[in-house]
């Protein structure tokens, strides 16, 4: 399910994508794997003007992986990219 989450989510289909990630999420995955759909439901969340769940969803891959980082073109991105950048700052700010 993950791979055909990502794949819908490549082609614009968020709605089959999300539906597919979160079945991923359901039936277990490893932790790089959880931290990847999490990120997709990010995006997914962020393009369709959710910045809350946005932020919800960041947050749930960074406390599963810590060192999580987005590439350079994610990281660029105009809407979720300052999300992702901002919860990153909260997080090295805690001891």
């Amino acid at each position: 399910y993950l791979e055909e989450g990502v794949l819908n989510y490549e082609e614009g289909n968020y709605r089959v994508a999300k539906r597919r990630l979160q079945f991923a999420l359901e039936e277990g995955l490893s932790r790089p794997d959880r931290v990847k759909a999490h990120k997709y439901l990010a995006f997914i969340a962020c393009v369709s003007g959710q910045q809350l769940t946005c932020r919800e969803e960041f947050a749930i891959a960074l406390e599963l992986d810590p060192k999580f980082e987005l590439d350079a073109a994610e990281a660029g991105h105009p809407i979720w990219g300052p999300i992702f950048k901002s919860l990153k700052a909260k997080q090295l700010k805690q001891p």
